[in-house]
């Protein structure tokens, strides 16, 4: 091979390689989602050195009794922290959890995932800490335990000050606590949270809307 071959061969070599590992960061790039719950240092970031971002809860959570109430901050290298809590304010409390970090655009397209089935409004921090630890609260005084993950996800409200919000909640459907089963409760579920009910609330002190045989053990 004939020596401005053979160079022309290492150039063009050189080249591919670095187009492939240009290809390679920009496919890390394309999703860099980070499960806080599997990444304790974010979460220590975006408890101490963040800022709040923006804050968003959902529009007729009172009037359905669930919804989100969501919480992001700004970390210092640029991505967002995000806490988001499916919030049961009729009966359970905190449904379920998801804490991730992310850039700014895969935040921005969380909120756009989470709004086509549920419309949300912009809300002061305050106003979702409070809803959120209120919900749990009441729920706790049910008898009901949050999220697993609730403990770890509500770090990024530990810097918020819950009383600088003036607004008051009222939990539970017309004075009562009501279950409403949803898509993914086994009927071991629904006998739990029933038993859970009658013993705190007493038989008639609160109501459910259950699926026919659920209570009795169809479909455990």
């Amino acid at each position: 091979m004939a020596l401005d071959e053979r160079k022309r061969q290492q150039k063009l070599a050189k080249k591919n390689a670095k187009r492939k590992k240009s290809i390679m960061t920009a496919r890390q790039e394309q999703s860099t989602v980070v499960n806080l719950m599997n990444d304790p240092t974010s979460v220590a970031i975006a408890t101490s050195a963040a800022v709040v971002y923006e804050c968003h809860v959902s529009k007729k959570l009172f009037e359905t009794g669930l919804g989100h109430a969501v919480i992001s901050k700004l970390m210092p290298n640029g991505r967002i922290a995000m806490s988001a809590f499916l919030l049961d304010v009729y009966c359970l409390g905190v449904r379920s959890i998801s804490a991730k970090a992310m850039s700014p655009e895969e935040f921005r397209e969380q909120i756009r995932l989470i709004e086509r089935q549920d419309p949300m409004a912009k809300k002061d921090a305050s106003y979702v800490k409070k809803l959120v630890e209120s919900a749990e609260a009441w729920a706790s005084g049910l008898g009901f335990s949050p999220h697993p993950d609730y403990h770890v996800a509500k770090q990024l409200l530990s810097d918020i000050v819950a009383e600088n919000c003036t607004e008051t909640f009222e939990f539970g459907k017309d004075g009562k606590p009501m279950f409403i089963q949803g898509p993914t409760d086994t009927a071991a579920k629904v006998r739990q949270v029933l038993a859970t009910l009658t013993k705190s609330c007493g038989a008639g002190g609160f109501e459910a809307l259950v699926m026919v045989g659920a209570a009795a053990g169809d479909n455990a």
